[in-house]
């Protein structure tokens, strides 16, 4: 959605790259609504302010043991007046909303606005990062359309990447055993005390055993291992670490990878 503000400042700069677009749109009943809107706002702040100041004054009265009947109806009427003018600023802060919504995205005078091929490069990369259909409908769709995360359930039952027979991205060869939702989110940073990032390398076996096999663990502040650690717990496993290579030569046609697997 546009900044309110860009188009009040220059309306004209918005107008040209409107038409740029392709829509040609007159901004004028537009700024109409925001100078409404803000003269609402004002008007509320001031009857805001009558209000506060009947109600010193209504205080003050009661202190002195006078009838304070009169000021209380200025502050009832006050009320309703305020009442009034925020329901009239509400409606024409929705109304802007909706023109603003309505209004296509900004480009700059050095950003092309596409042609025939328009698209063909999103989709090429949308292809080669393993989006789907369903998660272009169910995810990046209410998102775009109403800046909202789409619900769904926790955890992941789809099955394994290495035992699909598709094609499936990096991202999704990465599981997830376990995840807990808290309300309000927590994180390793401001909640160290209960909750880490740190990783273990081995079985704990029976916790109740006093003895080495609870000692035989190795444990990582993070679960994110650099080339230098890696090669630190190759050389700590030593005939225990075994490296499997995933290579495949390309000149060897579709199948290649196939074959080495």
């Amino acid at each position: 959605m546009l900044d309110i503000r860009l188009i009040r400042d220059t309306p004209e700069v918005v107008e040209a790259m409107l038409r740029k677009r392709g829509a040609d749109m007159d901004l004028s009943h537009l700024r109409d609504l925001d100078t409404q809107r803000r003269a609402a706002n004002t008007e509320l702040d001031e009857l805001r302010a009558q209000r506060n100041a009947a109600s010193k004054e209504i205080g003050a009265a009661k202190q002195r043991g006078e009838d304070a009947e009169a000021e209380m109806a200025a502050v009832r009427e006050l009320g309703e007046k305020m009442d009034a003018v925020a329901d009239r600023e509400k409606d024409l802060a929705n109304k802007l909303d909706t023109m603003l919504l309505a209004l296509p995205n900004l480009v700059q005078d050095d950003v092309p606005t596409g042609g025939e091929d328009e698209g063909t490069e999103l989709r090429r990369r949308q292809i080669a990062a393993g989006y789907s259909i369903e998660e272009l409908e169910t995810i990046l769709h209410p998102m775009a359309e109403d800046a909202k995360e789409a619900i769904g359930s926790m955890g992941d039952d789809t099955p394994p990447a290495v035992l699909s027979d598709r094609y499936r991205p990096l991202s999704h060869y990465f599981r997830q055993n376990f995840s807990q939702v808290t309300n309000p989110p927590i994180d390793s940073l401001r909640e160290h005390r209960v909750m880490s990032l740190k990783t273990r390398f081995g079985n704990l076996k029976n916790v109740l055993d006093q003895d080495n096999s609870q000692t035989e663990i190795y444990t990582l502040e993070s679960p994110f291992v650099s080339n230098a650690r890696f090669a630190f717990l190759a050389e700590r496993a030593g005939e225990d670490a075994v490296a499997i290579d995933c290579t495949f030569p390309v000149g060897k046609g579709a199948n290649a990878l196939q074959g080495e697997l």
